[in-house]
């Protein structure tokens, strides 16, 4: 069962890599808006939706290593 949880961690690992490109996708809006709401405003939603993302990931990691440390105790 460690090799389902080492594989389980890795794609989680790799779900965590696309809200940290969405971080730097709104950060690179939001450095060229120019002052332009619109755009500004598309740059902090892309950005929320980014940190709730990365939580939601983190979540599933922890979720996932407590469910396998508590089942089978590695």
């Amino acid at each position: 069962m460690k090799a389902v949880q080492d594989v389980i961690n890795c794609v989680i690992g790799l779900i965590i890599l696309i809200p940290i490109f969405f971080f730097v996708d709104g950060g690179i809006l939001y450095m060229t808006a120019g002052g332009d709401e619109g755009k500004v405003e598309t740059a902090k939603k892309v950005l929320t939706g980014a940190l709730l993302g990365l939580i939601i990931a983190l979540l599933a990691w922890a979720i996932v290593n407590v469910i396998v440390t508590t089942i089978f105790g590695y």
